[in-house]
């Protein structure tokens, strides 16, 4: 939380102080931190509660994703080495 809060006040702020981030896009940042007491006591909407109707769609579907640990390591498949092409650089 204290992490989220940091980068949306103070991060944010340097990021539209250095024309990295428009000044819009701050506001909603900090309209979100201000916001986030209000969802601890359950008076706000919380963003990550609609996670519980994605595990519903995605009922017995198998993983979209995968973690690359190693640079330039394509792993293994069932059969032994995968091919070099898999590997991530």
């Amino acid at each position: 939380m204290f992490g989220f809060l940091y980068r949306a006040v103070v991060v944010r702020l340097i990021d539209v102080c250095a024309g990295k981030m428009r000044p819009t896009t701050l506001w909603h940042n900090w309209a979100a931190a201000l916001r986030l007491p209000l969802v601890h006591l359950g008076l706000a909407k919380d963003f990550w509660s609609q996670l519980d109707r994605y595990l519903e769609i995605e009922k017995g579907l198998g993983s979209t994703f995968f973690v690359i640990p190693v640079k330039h390591d394509a792993g293994r498949t069932v059969d032994g080495p995968a091919p070099r092409i898999r590997a991530s650089s």
